[in-house]
């Protein structure tokens, strides 16, 4: 499934496992759930590149700081 297009209405919890690859669809859709009221948890390897395998040079997690409260100074392959 793609997160990005997926419809997460029906639910109270998302749990996204590994999800390398993070586009700002699938960014956007996280925060709006969050935000509607639900709850994420994102696992260890997700979000560290971009739709085009690109590194993303932001703190991680990329653009999603806002919603999971954190954000990670180092990078760890």
């Amino acid at each position: 499934m793609h997160v990005g297009y997926a419809d997460f209405h029906a639910y109270k919890l998302v749990v996204v496992l590994a999800y390398y690859v993070r586009d700002q669809a699938s960014a956007d859709a996280l925060r709006r759930f969050v935000s509607d009221g639900g709850s994420v948890v994102m696992t260890a390897y997700s979000a560290k590149v971009d739709e085009h395998a690109q590194w993303l040079n932001t703190p991680l997690p990329w653009c999603q700081s806002g919603v999971f409260g954190i954000k990670v100074n180092e990078r760890v392959l």
